[in-house]
């Protein structure tokens, strides 16, 4: 407004805040590593406070040139602020709280992105109209043309006075507008950028502290995990050109690696993860295992949880790793974490694994069945296992998990089966399926003279309390089929000429030919 320009001019200008900060936020990822989240959040804010003092020197003359490396300055310190901010915000709590996590940093910054012009145009609003009649008396505009201006604002904002008509005043009125606007906008700058470096102060401060857990009970006070000796993963030293190191810390602060040839050697301090090892009822797992995997492929660390169940690990270097925690009988758990120079806490919760067994057996006799197909689905409908019973109709899965599932028993000739099931994650589960026979009732439909086999005949089924229980077509040879009917009576329904009724009682394992004839009336 204050240079004459259109949306598309304006545009583009701003594409030097956008463009940078977009083309910084990726870089910024991989720098991470090398550099901790704290530096790079209070440099980002820093240099945000310091672009937004320099935009308070601009003014309606000042050509593009000048604007578009403080625009690219202020793009460069929030490029530098977003992606670290994320980060942090996630490594901050224990792995399953990571996303809500990330879901407060995004509300945050909504609410930020919310709040910040309506209190900013607030500032401009007020500083504006508050200048503006110095500003017309300076530019030689007052009396009853100052009035009317200045009341045109107060009701409609700052553009209507480009649509008044001002005679002779028109150009020295819009210079008074400008110039009352850039001392809005001068206003705003200096609260943002007041704003930032205090964002900055507290950044450093709250950032240095570091995230320790919670200190153990006494009787938890036991030694720290025990180094074991561990290769790399395969193919992983030979992609880097030698052995891997993986790193430990101890009690007294030091690290150790152990190469391919199982010698310790000792290492300076990196960054620390530290933690405790439950299974899912809260209770501390001794004897859980914790490797620290690096991007490239190698195991850059491993721990042994003690019997209070915790753990400690030191990574060569901040940046994210790979953690992989696995015991007996329970599911083993992968997790990404970014580590940086303050220890980094994180509890893992490992779900048990527990075991299905049971016996398929016919519901009449208790006869076992075999050969029927057992299948063990979640909630959400995924194959778990899956597997045919024995001669003596039995099955078994083991490394199940933990938590609600279905068993389905589906078996020629039976009636399938779909039963909830419940592991506890501990110990073997044992439920004995039985099977009901599934009926069938077929036949053929014939008509005329000839008793010759009728197509597209359509077949009925009905149950005695008058439920269709299923309805079909015959072919080219006149065939009907119904199968997985339950034993009683039914009435089957027949049309095609004049319908035919006739009553069926089935038993074991049904009819097969329960044949029909239709007849036309003039035969």
């Amino acid at each position: 407004m204050v240079q004459r320009l259109d949306t598309l001019d304006a545009g583009y200008r701003l594409l030097a805040v956008t463009a940078v900060c977009l083309i910084v936020g990726v870089v910024v990822g991989p720098l991470m590593r090398r550099i901790s989240a704290r530096v790079l959040i209070t440099t980002g804010l820093l240099l945000t406070a310091g672009a937004l003092v320099s935009l308070t020197a601009l003014d309606a003359h000042t050509p593009f040139g000048a604007l578009a490396w403080r625009l690219a300055l202020l793009g460069l310190g929030l490029g530098l602020v977003v992606t670290p901010m994320t980060a942090t915000a996630v490594a901050s709590v224990p792995h399953h709280l990571a996303g809500m996590a990330a879901a407060g940093n995004n509300a945050f910054r909504q609410v930020g992105g919310a709040l910040g012009p309506a209190v900013l145009g607030v500032l401009l609003t007020t500083r504006t109209t508050d200048t503006l009649p110095s500003h017309l008396a300076a530019a030689g505009v007052d009396g009853a043309t100052a009035q009317r201006i200045t009341a045109a604002v107060d009701a409609g904002g700052l553009g209507t006075v480009a649509r008044m008509d001002l005679g002779a005043n028109t150009g020295r009125a819009l210079d008074a507008l400008s110039a009352a606007f850039l001392d809005g906008l001068h206003l705003c700058l200096i609260v943002a950028a007041a704003l930032a470096l205090l964002a900055a102060i507290v950044g450093a401060v709250l950032l240095r502290t570091p995230r320790t857990s919670a200190p153990a009970a006494p009787e938890e006070a036991k030694p720290s995990p025990a180094v074991e000796p561990e290769p790399v993963l395969i193919g992983a030293a030979a992609a880097h050109g030698g052995p891997a190191r993986a790193s430990l810390r101890q009690p007294g602060g030091h690290g150790s690696a152990s190469d391919n040839t199982g010698v310790s050697t000792e290492t300076g301090p990196g960054p620390l993860l530290n933690g405790r090892v439950r299974d899912a009822a809260g209770d501390d797992m001794a004897g859980a295992t914790l490797t620290l995997i690096s991007p490239a492929g190698h195991q850059v660390g491993r721990a042994v949880a003690h019997s209070a169940g915790r753990y400690e690990l030191t990574a060569p270097a901040a940046g994210s790793y790979v953690l992989i925690a696995a015991a007996d009988g329970h599911q083993p758990q992968a997790t990404t974490v970014v580590l940086h120079e303050e220890p980094l806490p994180h509890d893992v919760v490992l779900s048990g694994a527990g075991r299905l067994d049971g016996n398929v057996v016919s519901a009449g006799d208790g006869v076992p069945v075999e050969s029927v197909m057992v299948m063990v689905t979640d909630v959400r409908g995924d194959v778990l296992a899956s597997g045919m019973t024995d001669a003596s109709g039995g099955f078994g899965f083991g490394e199940l998990p933990a938590g609600d599932h279905t068993l389905t028993v589906n078996a020629p000739g039976f009636r399938p089966v779909a039963l909830p099931v419940q592991l506890s994650g501990s110990g073997a589960t044992t439920l004995e399926v039985p099977l009901r026979s599934g009926a069938r009732l077929r036949g053929v439909v014939r008509a005329g003279a000839g008793r010759r086999a009728l197509t597209d005949a359509r077949v009925t089924l009905v149950d005695a309390a008058g439920n269709v229980v299923g309805t079909t077509t015959t072919g080219s040879d006149g065939a009907y089929s119904f199968t997985d009917l339950d034993a009683g009576s039914y009435s089957l329904i027949t049309a095609g000429y004049p319908p035919v009724a006739t009553t069926v009682t089935l038993h074991g394992q049904g009819l097969d030919n329960v044949h029909l004839e239709l007849a036309h009336p003039d035969n």
